[in-house]
């Protein structure tokens, strides 16, 4: 096409649609706007001007018409979004009108119903809930009775989340979460694990809503939901913060084993200090070996001015990985406070006191190593651990002080 037979086109497509509005022929407006994404952008803009300044009732059912077959284009001109509420709006009556089984157009005025949104119009969109047949306008109504949360909307779309493999499976489960509701998150709660597309879809809407329902059921995911979606919920309780702490918190009184677990790695990465509480009556309860580890591991990430001597318990624990886990978070903690609780428990130089000693080296504690250097008694336990202990840590630090502080003399 030459360039003035595509300018004789756009100039032709302007005064058809001015026609067409003058005479209120939407059949023809239809054939124009059918056409609308292979003219140039000014030529779009002023088609879409012209039906802006239409009188509404000429105007909602092209700009519906847009919305089903060229969606794109409110993307492209997202102003085009507030005409077509606005018009809404004022002709709420008509938007009813338009809300039964054999209206071509259905899910453009089911997402106006959500958007605005329009209460009466939730019992014609439940009652054209199961008499559609296009998938696509049955989503429209999903989304549309989740956005004006509407409660009688909770047992058929408890139903569609049920529904096996469905595309609608998702979109009923985000508008559950949008309900809001007791019976909606136990629908919601009773779904988790059975569809990793709806497990996703829970977590995304948790995240998005953030209240404490939502948040209840978030929690339930860390445990419940298919792996993959389980770290997707911990890392959303991560990016919520100390909004969420309140029952993460819980977890670590009453939760079983792997929520204990998976709340310690949250915590370890929120690293909020009203958690040094809650993991010290944890620790209190002796849990097993696992989770006194972990605990140990989440404290070394907290600002423990002030009860950094709960590390100093975790040197003398009867496990291994768990005095390793608590020596690593003391090194990281290794101030005054620190310090002096350690020295307190190498006072008398016993078995337990070479323990320690023993578990600060395997454990590379290089901070609290040089700084416990000064005191004579831990010298004289260095060296003794050194002399017994063949891991490659306690010779390397031996190694890098000078050669009088570990004469014999100095011990």
């Amino acid at each position: 096409m030459s360039i003035m037979e595509a300018h004789k086109r756009n100039e032709h497509a302007i005064r058809e649609i001015q026609h067409d509005i003058s005479t209120h022929d939407t059949i023809k407006a239809k054939l124009v706007l059918q056409d609308i994404t292979a003219y140039p952008a000014p030529v779009q803009k002023r088609l879409l001007y012209e039906i802006s300044r239409a009188v509404d009732s000429f105007a909602l059912p092209l700009l519906a018409f847009l919305w089903r077959v060229h969606r794109n284009i409110f993307s492209l001109y997202p102003g085009l979004y507030e005409i077509f509420l606005s018009k809404a709006r004022h002709n709420v009556q008509f938007v009813l009108s338009r809300i039964q089984p054999g209206e071509k157009y259905l899910s453009s005025y089911a997402w106006l119903c959500g958007e605005l949104p329009i209460p009466e119009a939730a019992d014609p969109l439940l009652d054209a809930l199961y008499k559609v047949p296009q998938t696509h306008t049955i989503a429209s109504i999903i989304k549309a009775l989740g956005r004006m949360a509407e409660p009688r909307a909770v047992k058929p779309l408890a139903e569609f989340v049920q529904v096996k493999d469905s595309p609608l499976a998702v979109h009923a489960a985000t508008a559950l979460g949008r309900i809001g509701t007791e019976q909606a998150i136990q629908h919601l709660d009773q779904a988790l694990g059975h569809n990793e597309n709806v497990d996703q879809a829970i977590v995304a809407i948790c995240k998005e809503l953030k209240t404490q329902s939502a948040q209840r059921l978030l929690n339930r995911s860390l445990v419940h939901a298919h792996a993959s979606v389980q770290d997707l919920a911990a890392s959303t309780f991560v990016h919520l913060g100390s909004p969420g702490l309140s029952i993460l918190h819980a977890n670590l009184n009453q939760g079983p084993f792997d929520l204990q677990l998976r709340t310690l790695d949250i915590l370890g990465h929120v690293r909020d200090q009203s958690s040094l509480q809650p993991i010290r009556r944890l620790l209190n309860a002796h849990p097993e070996e696992k989770i006194r580890a972990a605990a140990y591991t989440v404290l070394g990430h907290l600002p423990l001015s002030q009860g950094a001597y709960v590390l100093v318990s975790g040197l003398t624990d009867t496990s291994k990985p768990v005095r390793l886990a608590a020596a690593r978070a003391a090194d990281q903690n290794a101030g005054p406070f620190m310090l002096q609780g350690i020295q307190n428990l190498l006072h008398d130089e016993d078995h337990q006191a070479m323990l320690i000693v023993r578990t600060l080296f395997q454990a590379r504690a290089e901070t609290l190593l040089t700084s416990l250097w000064e005191n004579f008694r831990f010298r004289h336990l260095a060296v003794r651990v050194a002399e017994s202990c063949r891991e490659c840590s306690a010779h390397e630090l031996l190694t890098s002080l000078p050669a009088e502080d570990i004469h014999p003399d100095n011990r």
